[in-house]
C-alpha cells in the first residue's frame, strides 16, 4: 500500500493516481478505526472522494440543498437519478469532511444527513424499480448515512495527519480530536510525540 504524500504547504498532491490514493487512505482508515466496508461500498466511496477533486460547472452545487432535492424530483428519470445520487454524494462528503465548519455555522448535521439519506434512498428506489442487480450501494448509504459520515470524518482525520507538518496543521488535528474524540486522530497525535487529554463533553447545538 502506497504512503500518502507528505505536504509542507498544507495541500495534497493530487497530480498522480487520485483513485489509488483514496483507495489506500480508505483501506488504512478501515484498519485503524475498525470499520469493515463491503467491497462495493468501498469502491463507491473512492469514487465519491475522487469526484470531489474535480472541477464542477460554476454554480452547479451552490443552490440550497432542499431546492436541489426538489429540482431533482421534477427532472426526467435519467437526470433525476443522476441528480439525486450527486446530491447524496455532496452531502455525504461535506458532512464527513467539514463537520466542524458546519457546526460553527449553526447548521444541524442531522438536518443535512436527512437530506443526504433521502436523496440516496430515492435514487436507490429508482434503481430497484429498474433492472439493477447486486449490492444496493445507495440503499445501504441511505440506511446508514450517519455511520458513513462518521467513517468519512475518520478519513478526514487521516488526511489531516498527512498534512500535520506544521504547528498550524497539528493544531487543526488536535481541534478535530477535541471535537469528535477520534481514536485515529489521537493515535496520529501520539505519533507526532504529543499527548492529549480531552477537556470533557462538548455539546454542539
Amino acid at each position: 500500500m502506497s504512503e500518502p504524500p507528505d505536504s509542507d504547504s498544507g495541500t495534497l498532491d493530487l497530480s498522480g493516481d487520485v483513485g489509488g490514493f483514496f483507495d489506500d487512505i480508505l483501506s488504512d482508515t478501515e484498519e485503524r478505526e475498525g470499520f469493515t466496508l463491503d467491497g462495493a461500498i468501498h469502491s463507491y466511496l473512492v469514487g465519491v472522494l475522487t469526484d470531489q477533486t474535480r472541477a464542477r460547472e460554476p454554480g452547479s452545487d451552490t443552490e440550497p440543498l432542499t431546492l436541489r432535492l426538489h429540482t431533482a424530483t421534477l427532472a426526467p428519470p435519467a437526470e433525476c437519478f443522476a441528480q439525486l445520487r450527486e446530491l447524496g454524494d455532496d452531502v455525504l462528503f461535506t458532512t464527513g469532511f467539514f463537520a466542524d465548519r458546519i457546526a460553527s455555522q449553526g447548521v444541524s448535521s442531522g438536518y443535512l444527513c436527512g437530506i443526504g439519506a433521502q436523496a440516496y434512498g430515492s435514487a436507490s428506489a429508482m434503481m430497484r424499480g429498474g433492472t439493477g442487480t447486486g449490492t444496493d450501494v445507495l440503499g445501504e448509504l441511505a440506511g446508514q448515512f450517519v455511520e458513513f459520515v462518521g467513517f468519512l470524518s475518520a478519513v478526514a482525520d487521516r488526511l489531516q495527519r498527512t498534512e500535520a507538518q506544521t504547528p498550524q496543521a497539528t493544531l487543526r488535528l488536535y481541534e478535530r480530536w477535541i471535537a469528535r474524540g477520534s481514536a485515529g486522530a489521537l493515535a496520529d497525535l501520539a505519533a507526532l510525540g504529543l499527548s492529549a487529554q480531552h477537556p470533557g463533553p462538548k455539546s454542539i447545538n
